[in-house]
């Protein structure tokens, strides 16, 4: 925020919430988040892999979403998974 020209640095009880703040001059869709002692400006990506013991692991669905919202994509790649059986 500018006054004048001049910036005005926010106090720590003056910053709006991390949904509509843009938190990165290059990717203005990225957003601040935290999930318990981990934190990042950025998205989530949510990976499913194949479980076999004798087999290799392979990625079978990758899902990037907006990290500030606590989304449940398993539904959406159950889907996904259905129509492609």
């Amino acid at each position: 925020m500018t006054l004048g020209g001049v910036v005005d640095w926010r106090q720590k009880d003056n910053i709006p919430p991390a949904a509509p703040r843009i938190s990165s001059p290059y990717d203005p869709d990225t957003r601040y988040a935290h999930k318990r002692s981990t934190t990042w400006v950025g998205y989530k990506v949510h990976v499913t892999e194949t479980w076999d013991e004798e087999l290799p692991h392979l990625m079978t669905n990758v899902q990037t979403g907006d990290a500030v919202l606590n989304n449940n994509v398993l539904p959406h790649i159950h889907c996904q998974f259905a129509r492609a059986e």
